[in-house]
């Protein structure tokens, strides 16, 4: 009994502070005593009545947690617009040139991998180098990262930090597996951190231009004004990595149309979510908009390789094999809730 009833009081402090404060103690009392009647039946049935209350109870956490958000936003939006106009632009709307700059990294590395979609199937002179369009694209993310940095990190920029701390790493990752480009080989492992020199060579370009380490103040400041902005650095990284893998399983598809298809569906459905992101004001409504579109995208990408009667991919032959996949996909695409949700913990267990 005593580590089912500290489960349960953990569990009840995960709930608002209000809620808490008047029902806490009295759904402690009645629990604790519904247990005790509990112990008296079989085991069977002992577990049937933990397994259901503790269901009740993660039921009624989302719920009081998303009405408590919605109070919240009710009382600080005026707050915010009246008394603390600095802090106010994580609802401030972004101008069109903004949401122009926040989407065309993502259309840039999409149109990139369905290009190289169509190279894969028609060996002809465009792009034949894949290393070299994988340069040039992040070339690109370099300047729009400096041009943010310049900028002091506005929202946008964070889709530019995400990507380029993404392409570095597989940059760096490549390098320890060897290529050859403009002449020079890559192959030992003790290189793989040339990938990280272009963003070595920019932070020290970009500190010497500003003279000034508040534009990484700055960074950080806005994140914790507004957590979306992390959501979005990432979200920006978890793109260009799906985007890869899919380009990467380019020897499943059976047909020359079915792999550049692919790549562009998808790359139109992140970039939609992107603009919805930039578009939305509220802090909730702009990540769900990027978690729905990571669901989307598993769906477009699975509908498109049912039409191409991908064989190799198979459904998971047992029940553990799917509760595995299914644990798989909630995991990628609650990456970019996980922010949220850690800011939402830190402020409710701050208090106890």
């Amino acid at each position: 009994m005593t580590w089912v009833i500290r489960i349960y009081t953990l569990l009840l402090r995960l709930y608002p502070p209000e809620f808490r404060d008047e029902f806490a103690e009295e759904m402690t009392a009645v629990f604790i005593e519904a247990l005790s009647e509990a112990q008296k039946r079989g085991r069977l049935l002992r577990l049937f009545w933990c397994g259901k209350e503790f269901f009740d109870l993660l039921t009624l956490l989302v719920r009081e947690q998303w009405l408590s958000l919605r109070r919240e936003e009710a009382v600080m939006n005026p707050i915010l617009s009246a008394n603390h106009a600095h802090d106010a632009d994580a609802m401030q709307a972004e101008t069109p040139l903004e949401i122009l700059a926040g989407i065309f990294p993502f259309i840039l590395f999409g149109l990139m991998f369905t290009l190289l979609g169509f190279n894969y199937h028609m060996q002809s002179a465009l792009m034949r180098n894949g290393m070299v369009g994988y340069l040039i694209v992040h070339g690109f993310l370099l300047v729009g990262l400096g041009i943010g940095w310049a900028l002091r990190f506005p929202r946008w920029s964070y889709a530019y930090l995400g990507a380029v701390v993404m392409t570095s790493s597989w940059l760096a990752g490549i390098a320890t597996v060897g290529f050859r480009i403009f002449g020079y080989t890559f192959g030992r492992e003790e290189w793989g951190w040339r990938g990280w020199m272009p963003l070595l060579a920019l932070t020290a370009v970009m500190l010497l231009f500003t003279r000034s380490l508040q534009p990484l103040v700055q960074l950080f400041q806005g994140i914790r004004r507004d957590w979306t902005r992390f959501s979005f650095g990432l979200y920006a990284a978890l793109a260009w990595l799906l985007l890869l893998i899919t380009y990467d399983g380019k020897t499943w598809y059976n047909q020359t149309l079915y792999l550049p298809l692919n790549l562009f569906l998808l790359t139109l459905v992140i970039t939609g979510g992107t603009f919805v992101y930039m578009y939305r004001r509220r802090p909730w409504p702009r990540v769900l908009a990027l978690q729905a579109t990571l669901i989307l995208y598993f769906l477009v990408s699975a509908l498109v390789t049912t039409l191409d009667g991908h064989q190799e991919f198979g459904s998971p032959p047992t029940a553990f094999g799917w509760l595995t996949y299914l644990l798989f996909l909630l995991m990628w695409v609650s990456v970019p809730l996980l922010p949220g949700l850690a800011h939402q913990a830190w402020r409710r267990l701050r208090p106890i």
